[in-house]
């Protein structure tokens, strides 16, 4: 048949495989319409019998959404850098959704998974609060490392949220050497859930100087006075 070149057949089983897994959207057959054309004969080693034609359908599957983290980057991660003591750092500006077979999600969660200072680190949207509602779309924050984004929305709706993702430390000993990792995953309407996409956070240390712990600032001690006038304590938030 006109198709035979893209497949291939095991003798013994006579199991017949796609050389290349097909693709709906960009059909190779030679009609171009998704119909491959086959003959197949069996042999005894001797006759062969006479061809049969086969005709294998390809029919469409619903495709899950494509986020990718960094725009017209390689790619479809991300890398970010925190620095102690700094702002919100947007993580994702650049961030795309899109999707072959549907022009709405469902649900968009992202996830903080591995927060080193409890809720002195965190995951939030830029000028969203838990349980404000855009364009048809809730946002909640279940806790400081997890935002779910819920409600039947356009592609460029959440992608607008998306890209107001930003992430916060307020730790004075952030453990910089822990690259935190946030992850993405998209819902669409058909209920089929993205391959989670991860952006890689680094958190960047910065001294900070100790301080003098006791308020007292003047001491008095009588004429020919011996021993301690004064103990000065101290602490550092880089040490504990």
């Amino acid at each position: 048949g006109a198709d035979a070149a893209l497949f291939d057949i095991d003798s013994k089983t006579g199991a017949i495989t796609f050389k290349t897994v097909p693709d709906f959207e960009n059909p190779t057959d030679a009609g171009g319409n998704n119909v491959y054309d086959i003959e197949v004969t069996a042999s005894d080693g001797t006759l062969t019998s006479p061809a049969k034609a086969v005709a294998i359908t390809v029919t469409d599957a619903n495709e899950p959404a494509l986020v990718d983290l960094n725009g017209g980057d390689a790619g479809t991660g991300a890398s970010a850098e925190f620095t102690e003591n700094g702002n919100a750092l947007t993580l994702v500006p650049n961030a795309s959704i899109s999707d072959l077979d549907s022009t709405n999600l469902l649900k968009l969660d992202i996830s903080l998974t591995n927060a080193q200072v409890g809720s002195l680190e965190g995951v939030s949207l830029d000028g969203y609060s838990n349980g404000d509602v855009a364009n048809g779309i809730t946002i909640t924050y279940t806790d400081s490392a997890t935002i779910s984004l819920s409600g039947s929305g356009s592609l460029a709706s959440y992608t607008a949220l998306l890209k107001a993702l930003q992430y916060t430390n307020t730790s004075d000993a952030p453990v910089p050497e822990t690259v935190r990792t946030v992850t993405v995953t998209a819902t669409d309407d058909q209920n089929i859930t993205s391959t989670a996409q991860t952006i890689s956070v680094t958190v960047k240390a910065v001294n900070d100087a100790p301080t003098v712990n006791d308020k007292l600032t003047t001491a008095t001690v009588a004429e020919n006075g011996t021993g301690t006038i004064y103990t000065v304590t101290g602490s550092d938030p880089d040490t504990g």
